[in-house]
Order: C-alpha cells, then structure tokens, then sequence
C-alpha cells in the first residue's frame, strides 16, 4: 500500500446537539461561496444548513417536518427556486429548496415506497445527446425525453389534490424530472411536474409499471436500465421491455446491499461487504475488483478517488487500483452508521461526513499542494504516478503537465537520479534546452542570456555545473547517513545509503544522461543562439566522453557548433579530423584543407602509420576501404567539390592527384560548384605526365558541361590521339610495357578506373560526334599510323569521298561500311566509283570479286546496267556475275513496264473525267410559264426553284420543306449518290437558261470565308492582337513582367456604349518582331525566343486562374498574332522595378513616374500586401512563385502592390517532385539581363534554387527572394547586384555582416535576417512576416490597413476611426494620401452616415490631384453625392465648388456641378443661399451665355427678389453685377428690372450700394449711352433715399455727375447756372467745329484731375477689398456693407423686406396664336386688352422671358417688356413709338412668358397708353415730368384713365422710416400666398376714391 499523503483536509464541524440522530445527507450549492446542506433525521424532519465556502462558517437556516418515520433519502431539484423531494415513512415529500413553506405529500399510488432512484443520463446514451449530472435538472419536454417517453409508453397521470391536469390546463412548467420508485412487488416510472413559482401545480405521471420486483433495497437508474439491489443480489432491469436480469447473487452471510453511480465514469458500484465490483450500463463487470478494509456505510466519488466511510473512519482509496492514499478519523469507533455525501453538482471538492449528532465537512487538498508535499518528502515515484493520473483523467492542463515534470526532472537531477531527471525532462514540452546549458558550462559564457530564469517551486537549487551538482549531492548522501546511524529518520535513497556510488561512476552517468537530453533537443524547433550552444556543448560532452565518432559526425553533418569555442579545445586534444570536419560544415575551407593535408604528409611520409583497419569511404554507394593519405584526400576532394575558391581547388588539387588521380577527377568534374574552374588555370595545374585526368576532365567539359570551344575539342581530340598511337605501337610490340599499366593508380581501390572504355573507342566516339576540331591538325598527326577508321572519319569530314571509299573499301576491307557510305551520299555515281575500286584496286592489290557482287546484289537495282557492264573487267568469272546481272536487266524492264501502266491509267481516268463532265452540261430542264412543282403542284412561273439530281424540280417554298438531299420520290442522295445534290436556281428566261444555283451559292461561300479570314488575318495583322482592337492606347506608363519586357499602357474602351468594369485599363502589349530583332542581335536561338514566349503565355494563363485581391486582375485574356502579343488588366500605375528606377523598355518615362519618391509608410504597405497575397499563394492556392522581384511586382492606379510573373510558378506537388523539376543554370561570369530571360533574377533568387544541381523549392524560397525585395525598397539599393555571376552571388551571401543592414531600421533587422537565412528551416512563413514590430508599431500603418479593411467595420467603428484620422492624415505625404488614403475614403462616400466626416477630407486631398486624376478616380464618387446632397453636406461641396469645377472639364460641369448649385439656389438655408451666389460668377465663366441665362441668371432673379434676408439679397445682387460681363444687353435690361422691384420695397443701404455696384458694372461693360438710358432712371429716384449716409450718397452723387460729365463731354455742350447752353471750343455742336485753345485744355484736364471721382473708391466687392471711406457713428450701414468678407458683413441688417411676386412670373395658359394675333389687332388699332391669368408652371422652366405677341412701344420699359430706345435727335422731338419686339428663347415645352401684356396705344406718335396708366416712367418709377422744361419734348402721357395709386410702395416718405408694405395682390396675378389659380379681367377704374385705387394697384403695372 502506498504511503499517506494529504488528499482531503478538515474544514470544519457542525454539532446537532444531542437533539436528533442524522440518517440521511445531501449537499447543494447554491452560490459561489454558499453550499446548502440538508440533514434527515430520525425524527422524520429535514435540517437545513448553509456552509459560507470561503470563511468555513455553518449557519442553520430552518427546518421543516414530514412525519415521525425517519427521513430515508433526500434530492434536491433545482438549483435558484429548485424543489427539495424527500422519502419518508413510505411517502414523497416536495417542500421548497429554503424549506420556507409546509411540505407537501404526493399520494395516489405514491405509498409504501421502499427506494427511490432518480434517472441519470450517461454520455453514450442512446436516447440522448445532453449530459446530466447529478442532481442537474433535467427537462422532459426535450427530444431526447420525448423519445425515452416513447420508448417506455404513456402513462396514467396522477395528480395532486386539487386534481388539475396541467398538460390539459396548458401550464408548462420547467421542472419535470423522472424517477424510478420500489413500492412492494412492483416498481413505477413516473415523471414529475414541479411548479417552482408557488408549487400549487405539483404533479406526477405515472410513465411505466413494472411488476414481478421484490425486495428492493437501493437503486441506480442509469440511462435505460435500472440496477436494483435486493438481500438476494443485484438485478438489471430493462425500463423499456420491463424484463430483469441477474448480475450476480449475494452470499448468504453478507451485508446489505449498497449502490454508487460513479458520475465520471457512468457506470456503477456494487458492493458485497467490503469488495466494490464496477459494472457498466449493461450489467457487465468492468476491470478488477476493489478490496476496502472494512464494509463501508457510504461510498462516495471524489474526482478520481473513491471514499468510503465506515466506524469513524474515512478512507480515500485509487479508483483503479483500489489502494488507500489517505486514511482520516472523524469519530470514535462504534460510533454508528455514517453518511457521506459529496458536492458533485459543484465543483466536486467538498465533502461531508456524519456521525450520529455531527456533521464534518472537509475539501480536497488541490493537486499542486499534493504534488509539492510529495516531492518535499522526496517521494518523487509518488509524484509522478499522481502527475500521471491527473494527466490520464484529464484534470491538469497541458502547460503544468510539462511544469511538473520539468519540476520533478530538476529535484530528479539534483538528487543525482539523472536518467530519470533526464527522461522528465524529455517529458516536458514547455522546457527550454537552454535551461540546461548552466549544468555543463559555468557561467558566464556565451549562451548565459539564453537562459530562462526560472525558478518552478523553489524546491531545488539553482543551476550549477554537473561537477558541482555531484559533490554537494555525495555531500548530502554522506549527511543523511551519518544523520541516520545518529537515529534520525531523513529522506535518503535506500541504494545510495547502501552503496554510495563513486564520483566517476556519477559524473559519467550525468554526461551521458545530459547529451541524450541535447540529442534530442536537436530536432526541435529553436532560435539559432540556443542551436548554437546546443551543438557546441553537445561537441564538448563527446569530448569529455571521448567518443570520436559521434564528434566526427555531428561536425560533418548540418550543425550550429560556434568554432571559436571548440578550435583550441580540439586542437588541444588532437581531435584533428573533428576540427577538420567543423572546418568543412562551416564553410572554412582553407583550414580544413590544410589539415588534410597535412594528414596526407604525415601518412607518406611516415610519420604517422595506418592502422590495421581501412577508412571506410563511400563512392558511388559503394563502400570501399582506403588507406590514411587515401581518406585525407577523399575529405579534400568532397570539401573542394563544393562551391569554394578557384584558387583553393587549383592549389590542392596536385597532391590530391598524386594520390588517387579519381579523387582529383572528382574535384575537376563537380556539378555542385557555383564558380567553374578555367580549363586553362586546370590544364597548367596538372602533371602533364597524368594524362588520363586531363583526358577525363576535357571529355567532362565536352560531354557534359557543352563547352564549344574548338581549340579545347582539339586539344582533347590530339590527347585520345597520342594515346591511341601509343596504344597502337604496344599492341604492335614496339614497347615492352603493357597498355594496362598506363592506367594503373597507387591505390587501394581496387576495381575503379578513370575510364571504361578503350582509347581508340573514345577517340572514334568524339571525332563523330564532335565537329568543332580542326580535322587536318588531327590527320597532320595520324597520317603515317595505322589509324585507318580514325582518318576515315576525319576525311568524311573534310568531304574528300574518294579517300573515305579507298580507306572502307580497300584498308579495312568493310563491304558493308563503304556501301553504307555511299548511301549516304545518294548519288549513283558513288556506287559506280565503288564498282571500279572493287574491280581495280591498284597497288598490285587483286580485285575484290566477291564484294563487287555483293554490291551489284545490294545496290544495282538502281545503276544503269549499260554502265554496270561497260565497268565489269573480262577476268571477272561470268559465273558469280550472271544472275546478279540478268536480275538487274530483269527489274530495269519491270521499272519500264510498270511505267507505262500507270501512264496508261492516268490517260483513263482523264477520259473518264472529262466525260462525265461534258454529260452533266449537257443535261438540260426545259420549264415554262406553264410548268409545274411536282411537289405541290402550283405553277413555278418566274419563282426561284431547285432541281434533284433525278430531274425532279420543285418550287422554293417545297424546297425548304423537303431539304436539299431527299427529292419528292423519297429518295436520299447522301445516302444513294446518283450524280451530286440538286441545284438551286432562279429562273431568268423561261423554258431557255437555267442556273446551277446551288454550285454557284457553295462556290461563293467559300470565297467569301477566304475572303474573310484572309480580311481578319491582314486586319489582325495590321491592328494587332483583339485587346488592340478593342481599346484605345493614351500613353505608355512603365513596363513590368520577367526582364521588363512588357510594356504597360493606359488604355480606354473603343466601344463607350458597353459597360466596362473599369474607365481606364491597362493594356499589356509584346513586341514580338522587337524581342527577334533583340535576339538575333544578343546571338541568341530561335528555341530560346520560344521558351521565352512560353513562358509568357503561361504566365498569363495562371493570371486568368487566380482570383485574389493581391494578384493583378485579367479582364481580357492573352491574345497574339506572329507581331505581338497583348493582354488587359486592371488599371496600373507601375512596376516596382519602374517605381525603383528601373525604367527600362519605358520609351517615355511618364511625369508621375519620374517625380516618384514613395516613402517608407508606402513601403510598409506594400510589404504588407505583398506578405498577404504570399500566405495566400501558399497556403490557399499551394503554389510557389520562384520569380518574387521587382518586376513582377505592380502597383495599380488605385496604390495596391500586386502580384504577377507567375511564368516560373510552380505547384507544391511539383515541387516535391525533384525529378521533374526545372533547374535554374546561371554563368560563373558576370552577363547583364538578357533580353529573353529565362530563369529568374539572380538578385532575388533563393540558393537553394542555385547552388543545388538537384534544386528544391518550397515556400521558403520565395521569403528569401521576398526578403530580398524588401531589402531593396527600404534600403533603396539591391542587397545582390551580382548580374547573374553565381560567384559574386554566393560571396555576397556568404559575407552578409551586420554592417550590410545598417540601413534598415532596427526592429526590421532581426526579421530580415531570418528571410535571408540560408537555411530554409530558419525563415519565417509570409504570416509569421506580418507580424512583425516593423509593421505594428507603426499607427500610420494600422490606419492605412483599417483604410483597407473598411467597408467591413461598422459605423461606430468607421465614426471613431474618422476622428483619429482627422488629426493625422495631415502627416501623410501627398502620394500615400492620393493612392492610399483617397481611395477608400471615396467608396465609403456611399456611406450616409458618414459623409460629414469624409466629404471634407476628400475635398481637401483633391487639391493635389491634377485635373486629370480627378476626372477618373475622385470624381465619380463624389457624382452620387452631389445629386442628392442636402443640409450640412450641400452646403460644404457649394462651398468647395471653385476646387470641384476648376479640375473638371465644361462637361461634368454641366452634368454634375450645375445640377448641384441649381439645388442650392432652391434651398431654404440662407447659409446655402449666400455660399452659392458667393460662387455663381466662377460657374458662369466656364458656362455657355445661354445655360447662364436659362439656368442661373433667373434662380438669382428669385433669391434677390423673394428672400427676406439681406445678407442673401446683397449677394444676389452682388451676382448680378459680377454677371454683367458675361450678358447681352437684353439680359442686363432684366437686371435693372429686378432691382427696380428690390428697391421698390427694399431701400436699406446695403441693397442701394448693391444698385451702384451693378450700375458701376454697367457702364464699365456697356459705356455711357446705355448707362444714361436704362441705369441713370433707375439711380436718380435713389438719391432722395434717407438711408444712405453722407459717403454713400455722395459715391451717388459722383456717379450721376460721371455720367452726366461724360454726356456733356461728348456733345461738347455745357449748361451754365443760368440754363445757357455753351460750346465747348473744339467741339461740335451744331454741325459747326470751334478751334481749341490749348491753355484751356489744360486748366480743364487739371480740374478733372484733382476733382474726385465717383468710383475713385468703388470697386466690385472682392475679398481684399477695403472700404476707404468711414462711415459716421449713426450710420446703419457704411461703404464697407457690399464687402464680401464675412467680418465685414456683421452691420448688415439680418432682414429685408419681401418682394411678393412670383420670379419669374407664369406664363398664362389661355394665351394662344389667335389670342396672341387678336391681341397685335387690338394693339394696332389702338384697343385695349385684358391682362390673362398665369399659369401653375415651373417658375424657371422658361428663362430667359420672351416677349408676347402684342407689341410694345418705344420709350424704356414698360410692364416688364423691353423695348430699345432709339438716340435722340437734334431738333429735340417727341419720343419716337417704333415697336420692338423681344427676342423669344424656345425651351424644352414652347412655352415662354413675359414680363406683362398690357395694351399699349398710340396717340398721334406722341403717347403710350397702357391698360392700367400710370404717371411712371420706364421703370415703373412714378413720372415726375408734370413741371419740365418744354425743351425735353413735347409729348405727354395720356390722362384718359386715372392712374392708380402705388405710392405706398415705391415713393420713399422721409417720416416714415418702417419696412414698406407691399400693395394687395390683383386678382390675375399669382403670388406665392395670395390670389393662387385665381384669373380675372383687369378693368380700367375712373379715379374715384383714394381706396379703390389702393385695392386696384395691380403687381402688373411694376412690370
């Protein structure tokens, strides 16, 4: 049994008092800190008590009595207002959870129950999916409830006394629990309704009965099956089928039975006395028995202890051992039966256990404290077997599994058990290897800041060096045992005490113990200073165990060993091959060399012997043995075989040949070399004497590298030659030596040799396969030997055939050869030349018979048998040459014979042909108007008609129903072809001519198609690929793709009628005929051009595949034609090859381009996209790019970088296939960019995609190359600038210093470093990237990714986001916030909510955008805004209207802006009102005169007539005089008339100062005469206004007096104070000139000069403009109030009077041509007319007005008509009554309106009359003529009709200072508040009464 330990600790105690006995326990929480403990007693009542958890006080809270039985069992359901059911005296009992209330007794069938079992739900339930804890409530109207209410079937419903059915009733309660009850015989089912808010509706159902069950003595319901204990056993009984089975019988002399539900589990404990057997929900026993001491009262479950509880004890037992861990007295004994109960509703750590009278209560001890008292105790096999069953029943997390057992590990070591130290510390995942480091090297050193300082529990000591752990651990062993022989008991391992172990023995065990630890450390993932101290202590550890081996390995393979610290310590200890090997593994190669070679002297030259025992040396797989010197060279050779110095390998390479000429063949001819040696530098190195090296290092260049240098194929070719003669003379005897010693080596290979085949083969081998050696040098050198197929070769290729046959034919005696050869010359003559040779071979040789036969048996089918026989020699035996002769006559005859047959049949078939021609013209249909169709039988006449082929011939229409093949007898011509199909034709002349419709129509069809395609094919040719077709070039904005051979233009659609998804595109457009032209120039193959465009169209094709936001957006597909190939995308702004100046195939470099300067804000971003779109590629799309650089990195118009150059990508399957994977080959010398790139740039290429022979790429290499563009765009400048040399690549790679990244910023350094790692395994993904300090400290940056992100927040976010912003966007450069920050700011304008925000932030960056920028990107989001704008949001773009329409064009002017300043005008909000005339002048500018007139002049027209504000009056009139400029004299007559109706009511300064603004702009614009004929009628009545101070009246006064000076200087007429008229000298006057004095004219020109001005201090009201004059202290308004400055607009008076007429007025709806011609007659003949009605119409739908049809006369204005004044005469007269009509302006409705139609009649040519007369002048002003001189003219107005009285509004009374009031309305006019829809007849009155001559003052009569 295992020792006690602490797993349960006392609370406290609570004591009834003698007064009852205790029989029954429950425990319920009821809070966080309160537990509510139930106690049912032998009195038949229920204790309730209430423990407070966290000060340990028990409190009694009440009780509540049942009957006088004792209290059996007790639930509590529920855990707020839950219900407290108890068994008591065979009844069940329901009170409330706080017994508060009576309880109540459930009766019917509930009586005499034996036991009571509440059903539990277990985790594989089948009838459920929900989990229940005991006492968790449990709902029945659940699926899984329902469907375990099927299963069982309904049941009888017994209810409680009122006898409420609450299923019935529609109550629904929360409460219903299930319960299995034992009454008698029987057991019931039922299911209980428990109301928890005033328990009236208490309730029970009876669910099952099952009968036949006897004796029950305790239950447990686990899902379906209900286990039962009787005093005979244990039964399972089904609650579905109601059957029973036996678990097992109970002997005859045992205790009562006992139950346990183990919740954790679900399964069930059955006792018999004092074994615990475990049963499942089935009945099957599960695992061992469990043997207590003693028959337990009560079990209870605690976690994963059991505990039992018995004669005063409680015992805390393993669940699955069953061994007791913790044994606790809690009364005497024979003290009575306990009762145990545990909180497992709760958090399952309190317990409680009872005597008689007492309650105890007790909590588990948590499990760290358990752990801490073990290994205090240092019972440490404890601890880990209780760590390892918290880790088993899932009670301790993960994290302090691996702090517990590094914990132990510690205490293990320092306890010298380091085996078991170490396996825990093996165990542990959170550990750091470093924490090691301190046991094996002291501090400090290098890795002590690697180091966590961790001190776990603070039971063991600090770190110290093994050495030491092991002293004061022998030391403490000493200790314990002299402590124990002095009596005392302490903690010491039994095995020590006995047998102290020796200071050796332990050091050793910890130093093996701590590198297996180290070992496996290795394989995890560490940072590289931990890796660096793992290795290096690891090398130290071997070294102190001296195992060789494993040093020598770990410093040959991949490690991290730090040189500095191992160099001395190796040397010292002569571990010379380690030192070797670490020197090697780190790229120290000269170090490592030196020691090989040293090795290798002190072998030869023996110093040092071999010992018995070769070297194993691994060559081509095989394993072979060498010698010392032979492994010192073998290391050598594999160290020079990578890429290392030239020079290096040149200076090793002699020794390591003179040792085995195999290992020096293995430096020459390494593939994994990055810089090639120079053959030259090789050759001079070499021994000339070891010839077969330099042989295999030539045929290595040639073979397999395809070097093309001729002189280096002649050189090897003359090295085979020598030898070969060399061979030639031994085998012919003239040397003793044999061949085979030449090629002998003083080694221990044994069977390897430089060569495997023979000389002469190789040389044969390479003279026909090579042709760049020179022939005749190699023959120069052969000529005498008896090489004879060498020179037939070498003449072969000179071309001297003869020689070639001689050498075949008559040296080597080959038929079969020279036959060959003469094949393959293919002439005859050759065959005939090796005819006579055979027949004649000179030199005394015998002719050759027998091959000459031969070939005339081969080959003498195709010779001329005449030639043949002339060349047969009279001695040749006619025997062997009779039948090859008479064969060859025979086949000569055949040849001929069979001629003449295919001529024959040729001849036939041109007959046969041109017969069946001639029939088929020569059948002929005769038709008439009378023939038939013989298919529906109507007469054809003339209508079209086919023919078939069997001379049926039917009409058009059954041609169409019948098809061209099927005839009307049913007969199918492609199935059955008789001649050909029918023939369409139309008739021309019946009964004469037919046509063969169909062969013409076919004929032409096919014409037509050739015509096409040929016409698409020139056209395609000339208009390029389909993308050039379809959209329009503008300009060339940069280049991109591999080797920036694309060019990049924008572009717009040809068609604007499409919708296209993009105003502007960019078109990618490939020179092909360039990039050839380029190629052929560089040298280049065609084959390397077409790899090339390979590579493009597959760049492409990915392009369309992928869909991301960081990949460039195809919208028209590659398409190519033989001179270029074009694509589109998305609208670019450059590549970031382009944007770092690289501008490359970049004919005109674009301004924005060339001013380019991104920041690093733009930069970061950037990054970021790019990091993104790289995680997205490799972990979405499972591809790698290998091509990550400049040039296939865009920047789109918007400022996005995306991705592109997908040419060189690659799947992650086909990156795992090396076999098949491309490999990348680059020079060893310095080349610039080709023009036909076909590998990536070396500059941002991984090494392992270079350096490798068999390259393996993954995502990692595109971080290195990620990696290294980021280098380049912070550090402006290329981290390689090695143009494609793989050497200066690897040096910079191998040398990169801290100096290298001193340019970057700091927290980018580490980062950076860990991309550019060379190994893989060390870099970061792209995600890892994004997480980087560089990125997160910056707030700029997190603004622009929220910017990014933004249509995604909500508008609480965006609105907070937005004010940050508006605080820093200010410190954005202008490039970030025109590609970054507008952008998004102009989608989100779609926004309502928060346009406010961003209107002003868009508009204030849309000052730096040009004007074509904003056209494309700005002003398409701000177009949805300015047509629906209002309030705040209208008033701030009215506001930046001069930024918007200075930077559109007169287009967008008038389809956006107009519209937006129209809306303005019409809005109520004066601050609208004024901004808007503040800003009509600049719009008018850029407007046409007519737009002007019909649009804006009558929207001011209104504002300065109906406003009744006078800042806003004062702008319109403003407006008007900045508007005469641009106006026609009609226009500015319409001015005058609107001022006239403002001063007619308004007579405030500020309005008559208004008035001489715009009389000022008048006479600037117009001159004097017009001035003095419209303006000064206007001006003059204003003078007696009291409202204007002193300076204002004068500016007046001046202004008359300008004019009337003006007048007088040009008639040259003054009039003096007496009224005499004098000539001024020099002027005319009368027709007369008069001399002019010149002393005059200068006293005059004085005089005008020092007088003042009118104007002298008037200008048009301009911001800078200042009021020279000051006004007086009382004055209401000065000089200053016209001023346009807000600040100087403060005394303008806050309102105006109203003027209450319609502008402009309505045209009336009655008036037609007729009225209008009715109207002219009257006005001819001297009537009058009524004044019509106006009309409900738009009231600027017609501007500008145009007269009506009745005329008007002469003299001003009169009823608002205009008419023109002719100059006055000489004499004087009477005004002139011409009639002028106004210009009319059609609109859109025809309608027009004018200003009245009041009748006007003349008098003798010297009147007006008007339908209501008035004494007014042309302005409506009231006439004051009565007492004028008689020289002004002699007419008069007519007197016939009194005027009417309107005084009231235009005469000015100098007491009364009010506002004016405005005279009724007529009844025919229409007003906004008055007279509306009204029409009248306007009458002429007598003057009667002063009244009606008020009420008739009509609004006509002011027009």
């Amino acid at each position: 049994m295992a020792k006690s330990r602490s797993v349960v600790e006392l609370t406290t105690r609570f004591d009834l008092g003698g007064v009852d006995k205790i029989r029954s326990l429950c425990l319920s929480p009821h809070s966080d800190s309160q537990t509510l403990v139930y106690l049912g007693t032998f009195s038949g009542s229920i204790l309730l008590l209430s423990l407070d958890t966290s000060t340990n006080i028990v409190a009694r809270l009440g009780t509540v009595s049942l009957s006088a039985s004792p209290v059996e069992s007790i639930f509590v359901l529920g855990q707020e207002r839950g219900k407290v059911l108890a068994l008591c005296n065979g009844y069940l009992f329901l009170v409330d959870s706080l017994l508060s209330t009576p309880a109540k007794r459930l009766g019917g069938v509930l009586k005499g129950i034996n036991v009571v079992a509440r059903r539990v739900r277990g985790r594989e339930s089948s009838s459920s999916t929900d989990l229940l804890l005991l006492p968790s409530e449990v709902s029945a109207e659940s699926s899984s409830s329902k469907k375990f209410l099927q299963m069982i079937g309904g049941g009888n419903r017994v209810s409680d006394v009122k006898g409420k059915d609450p299923r019935r009733e529609g109550v629904h309660h929360r409460g219903r629990y299930v319960f299995a009850v034992a009454i008698s015989e029987r057991m019931l089912l039922i299911e209980l309704h428990c109301d928890e808010e005033d328990g009236k509706g208490d309730s029970f159902v009876v669910l099952k009965e099952i009968v036949g069950i006897g004796g029950v003595k305790t239950m447990v319901w686990l899902d379906d099956y209900v286990v039962a204990g009787t005093d005979k056993g244990y039964s399972l009984i089904s609650c579905v089928t109601g059957q029973s089975g036996v678990i097992f019988t109970l002997p005859d002399v045992s205790g009562p039975p006992l139950l346990k539900l183990l919740c954790k589990e679900w399964k069930v404990l059955l006792l018999v006395d004092n074994v615990g057997v475990v049963v499942d929900t089935n009945g099957h026993p599960v695992g061992g028995s469990l043997v207590f001491r003693w028959r337990p009262d009560s079990v209870g479950e605690l976690s994963f202890y059991l505990v039992t509880v018995g004669d005063g004890k409680m015992e805390i037992h393993q669940k699955k051992s069953g061994a007791c861990v913790q044994s606790v007295s809690f009364g005497p004994e024979a003290c009575g039966p306990s009762v145990l109960a545990v909180d497992e509703a709760g958090d399952g750590n309190l317990l409680a256990v009872t005597t008689m009278s007492k309650v105890i209560f007790y909590r588990r001890v948590p499990y760290e404290e358990q752990i801490k008292d073990l290994l205090r105790k240092k019972r440490y096999r404890e601890a880990i077997s209780l760590v390892e069953e918290l880790d088993s029943e899932g009670e301790i997390s993960k994290e302090m599994l691996s702090f517990l057992h590094a914990q132990i590990g510690y205490l293990l070591l320092f306890d010298l058990r380091f085996e078991e130290a170490v396996n825990q510390f093996l165990k542990s995942e959170s550990m750091e290897p470093s924490e090691v480091f301190p046991f094996i090297m002291r501090d400090p050193n290098r890795w002590s800041l690697q180091v966590p300082r961790n001190r776990y529990w603070g039971l063991h000591p600090p770190p110290a060096p093994l050495e030491d752990v092991v002293d004061n651990g022998l030391a403490a062993i000493q200790r314990a045992i002299f402590l124990r022989k002095a009596g005392m008991d302490t903690p010491v391992d039994e095995e020590f005490s006995s047998n102290p172990p020796s200071r050796a023995d332990l050091l050793e065990s910890a130093i093996k113990n701590m590198t297996r630890y180290l070992e496996v450390s290795r394989e995890k993932e560490l940072s590289h200073p931990v890796r660096e101290g793992i290795d290096t202590l690891l090398m130290l550890l071997y070294r102190a165990l001296n195992r060789v081996e494993d040093m020598e390995n770990l410093a040959s393979s991949v490690n991290n060993c730090v040189v500095e610290e191992l160099e001395s310590l190796l040397n010292e200890s002569e571990h010379l091959r380690t030192l070797a090997f670490l020197y090697a593994s780190k790229g120290m190669s000269a170090k490592a060399l030196a020691i090989w070679r040293l090795f290798a002297k002190n072998y030869s030259s023996g110093l040092w012997q071999d010992s018995d025992d070769l070297v194993p040396y691994l060559h081509e797989n095989e394993l072979i043995r060498l010698s010392g010197k032979e492994a010192a060279a073998a290391e050598a050779a594999r160290i020079l075989e990578e890429p290392c110095d030239p020079e290096l390998a040149l200076q090793h390479l002699s020794w390591i040949s003179d040792i085995n000429p195999l290992f020096a063949i293995q430096v020459l001819t390494s593939d994994k070399r990055t810089e090639e040696l120079l053959p030259e530098k090789v050759i001079q190195a070499i021994d000339p004497q070891k010839v077969e090296i330099i042989q295999r290092y030539l045929q290595w260049l040639i073979e397999d590298r395809d070097y093309n240098d001729p002189q280096l194929h002649t050189s090897y070719a003359l090295s085979l030659a020598k030898s070969a003669l060399e061979c030639v003379e031994v085998q012919n005897g003239n040397q003793e030596t044999d061949a085979g010693s030449r090629e002998a080596h003083d080694c221990n290979v044994g069977s390897i040799c430089l060569f495997e085949s023979d000389v002469r083969e190789r040389l044969q081998t390479f003279l026909q396969s090579s042709d760049l050696y020179d022939p005749e040098e190699l023959l120069n050198l052969i000529e005498g030997s008896e090489l004879w197929l060498e020179k037939a070769i070498l003449y072969r290729r000179i071309g001297q055939e003869t020689v070639v046959l001689q050498i075949l034919a008559l040296k080597l005696e080959d038929c079969a050869a020279a036959e060959q050869y003469c094949v393959e010359i293919g002439r005859p003559d050759a065959f005939m030349q090796l005819l006579d040779m055979y027949l004649d071979p000179q030199n005394g040789k015998e002719p050759m018979f027998k091959a000459a036969v031969r070939l005339l048996h081969n080959h003498g089918e195709s010779l001329d048998p005449l030639q043949v026989l002339e060349k047969l020699s009279p001695d040749m035996p006619l025997k062997l040459a009779s039948d090859t002769i008479l064969r060859m006559l025979r086949a000569r005859v055949h040849h001929h014979r069979q001629g003449q047959i295919v001529h024959n049949v040729s001849r036939a078939l041109d007959v046969d042909s041109r017969l069946a021609r001639l029939e088929e013209r020569s059948r002929h249909v005769q038709i008439n108007d009378e023939s038939l169709c013989d298919s529906c039988f109507a007469r054809l006449g003339t209508k079209l008609f086919a023919m078939y082929p069997d001379d049926t011939i039917v009409c058009y229409k059954c041609y169409r129903r019948l098809g061209e093949s099927k005839s009307v007898t049913g007969r199918d011509f492609k199935r059955d072809v008789l001649i050909k199909p029918g023939w369409f034709e139309r008739r021309l002349i019946p009964a004469k001519m037919s046509i063969n419709m169909r062969t013409l129509t076919q004929a032409l069809a096919k014409t037509a198609a050739v015509i096409e395609k040929t016409v698409q094919t020139t056209v395609q040719e000339v208009t390029g690929p389909k993308p050039l077709q379809d959209y329009e070039l503008l300009y060339q904005i940069g280049s991109g793709g591999p080797g920036l051979a694309w060019k990049l233009y924008s572009a717009k659609a040809r068609d604007s009628t499409r919708p296209q998804q993009y105003p502007t595109v960019c078109v990618w457009v490939l020179d092909k005929r360039a990039l050839s032209e380029a190629r052929a120039r560089a040298g280049l193959s065609k084959a390397a051009e077409d790899s090339f465009l390979d590579l493009i169209r597959a760049d492409a094709g990915k392009l369309v595949r992928l869909r991301h936001p960081g990949v460039v957006h195809v919208v028209q597909a590659l398409d190519e034609n033989k001179n270029a190939m074009a694509m589109v995308t998305e609208p670019l702004f450059a590549s970031v090859a382009n944007a770092l100046g690289d501008v490359e195939n970049v004919d005109n470099v674009p301004k924005d381009l060339k001013s380019m300067e991104m920041s690093l804000l733009e930069v970061k971003h950037g990054l970021l996209q790019m990091a993104e779109t790289l995680n997205f590629l490799h972990n979405n799309a499972h591809l790698i790019h290998r091509a990550v650089s400049p040039e296939n990195v865009l920047i789109t118009s918007a400022g996005s970088w995306k991705f592109a150059g997908f040419g060189f990508a690659i799947s992650e399957a086909q990156a795992g296939n090396l076999d098949n994977m491309q490999s990348f080959h680059y020079a060893e010398y310095d080349v610039e960019d080709s023009i036909l790139p076909l590998q990536p740039s070396l500059n941002y290429t991984a090494p392992e995609l270079v350096r490798s022979k068999t390259p393996s790429a993954g995502a990692s290499s595109d971080i290195f190359s990620f990696g290294c563009l980021a280098y380049h765009l912070v550090a402006r400048k290329p981290l390689f600038d090695c143009h494609n040399n793989v050497k200066m690549y690897m040096n910079t790679l191998n040398y990169l210093t801290n100096e290298t990244f001193s340019s970057i910023p700091s927290d980018l350094v580490s980062d950076l470093q860990r991309m550019l790692s060379t190994n893989e395994s060390f870099r970061p993904t792209a995600l890892d990237f994004t997480g980087s300090n560089f990125f997160r400290s910056d707030t700029r940056l997190r603004a622009l990714r929220f910017l990014d992100h933004m249509l995604e927040r909500d508008n609480m976010q965006k609105s907070e986001f937005l004010k940050a912003l508006s605080d820093m966007w200010k410190d954005f450069d202008s490039r970030v916030l025109r590609y970054k920050v507008l952008p998004p700011l102009c989608a989100e304008l779609r926004n309502l909510v928060m346009q406010p925000v961003i209107l002003p932030m868009v508009l204030t960056i849309a000052e730096s955008q040009d004007k074509n920028d904003f056209e494309l990107t700005t002003l398409p989001a701000l177009v949805p805004v300015l047509s629906s704008a209002t309030g705040d949001t209208l008033l701030l773009l009215v506001k930046r209207a001069d930024l918007i329409i200075n930077k559109t064009n007169t287009e967008h002017l008038a389809s956006h802006i107009l519209p937006l300043l129209l809306r303005a005008y019409n809005d109520n909000d004066v601050r609208i009102q004024e901004e808007v005339l503040k800003r009509s002048t600049s719009v008018a500018k850029q407007l046409d005169g007519q737009v002007v007139r019909q649009a804006i002049l009558p929207r001011v027209h209104g504002l300065a007539l109906k406003t009744t504000v006078a800042a806003v009056r004062v702008n319109a009139l403003l407006c008007l005089a900045e508007l005469v400029q641009a106006l026609d004299k009609h226009a500015v007559t319409e001015i005058l008339q609107t001022i006239q109706r403002c001063t007619a009511v308004d007579r405030s300064a500020p309005t008559l100062m208004c008035t001489l603004a715009v009389a000022n702009a008048i006479l600037k614009q117009y001159g004097v005469e017009f001035t003095a004929e419209h303006v000064l009628p206007l001006i003059i009545p204003l003078l007696t206004a009291q409202q204007l101070n002193v300076q204002q009246f004068a500016k007046y006064m001046l202004f008359v007096k300008d004019i009337l000076r003006k007048i007088e200087e040009k008639r040259g007429v003054t009039v003096n104070d007496s009224g005499v008229p004098e000539v001024k000298p020099g002027s005319v006057a009368d027709g007369i000139q008069f001399p002019t004095p010149t002393q005059k004219i200068e006293v005059v020109a004085s005089a005008a000069k020092n007088s003042p001005a009118w104007d002298e201090d008037w200008t048009l009201p301009t911001k800078s403009s200042v009021s020279r004059d000051p006004a007086p202290a009382n004055s209401q308004f000065n000089n200053s109030t016209v001023q346009s400055q807000p600040s100087n607009r403060t005394a303008v008076p806050t309102t105006c009077p109203p003027v209450d007429i319609e502008w402009p007025p309505r045209q009336p709806s009655n008036v037609t041509s007729s009225q209008s011609a009715n109207d002219e007659a009257r006005l001819n003949s001297g009537g009058t007319s009524s004044t019509p009605s106006f009309d409900e119409l738009d009231p600027f739908a017609n501007w500008p007005p145009r007269a009506n049809s009745a005329s008007i006369a002469s003299g001003g204005f009169h009823n608002g008509t205009a008419a023109t004044r002719p100059p006055p005469n000489n004499s004087g007269s009477s005004l002139s009554n011409n009639i002028t009509g106004m210009k009319q302006f059609p609109t859109a409705n025809n309608d027009f309106w004018a200003f009245g139609n009041a009748s006007v009649s003349s008098q003798g040519g010297s009147g007006i009359s008007a339908g209501n007369q008035d004494p007014m002048n042309s302005f409506g002003i009231q006439n004051q003529n009565q007492g004028m001189p008689s020289s002004f003219g002699s007419s008069s107005y007519s007197n016939q009709k009194p005027p009417a009285d309107i005084s009231s509004i235009f005469k000015s009374s100098k007491t009364e200072q009010a506002a004016m009031r405005l005279a009724p309305p007529p009844s025919t006019a229409v007003g906004r508040g008055r007279g509306r829809g009204r029409t009248g007849t306007s009458t002429s009155r007598s003057s009667g009464s002063k009244q009606q001559q008020t009420e008739q003052a009509s609004l006509l009569d002011l027009l």
